[in-house]
């Protein structure tokens, strides 16, 4: 996957709007199909303008690189969801609480 993102051009500037994904039919694409000039939106928007060589090393030595360990942070700060109904019912309850606050 790494050689395929890094023998993929690397925009200088990302148009706004969703990435249209390949239909999925019975054939499942592999996630190497995936990887394409957005790819390099993760990258842009962490301002990880460097060297992504860190890719290619063993991981036993990323985090030696400052690039990685900006990337690793960002990700563990990430709130993980399994799913948009689950979102839904946890900002439901996160508004719910805030307004019996105010009330109260």
């Amino acid at each position: 996957m790494v050689l395929k993102l890094f023998n993929t051009n690397r925009p200088k500037t990302f148009s706004p709007g969703k990435t249209i994904f390949p239909v999925i039919t019975e054939d499942v694409p592999f996630l190497l199909d995936l990887i394409g000039e957005r790819s390099w939106l993760l990258f842009d928007l962490l301002q990880l303008k460097g060297s992504q060589d860190w890719m290619q090393l063993q991981p036993k030595y990323w985090n030696l690189m400052e690039d990685y360990r900006k990337a690793r942070d960002f990700v563990s700060t990430l709130e993980v969801v399994n799913d948009s109904a689950e979102r839904g019912i946890k900002l439901i309850t996160d508004f719910k609480d805030m307004v019996q606050k105010k009330i109260n």
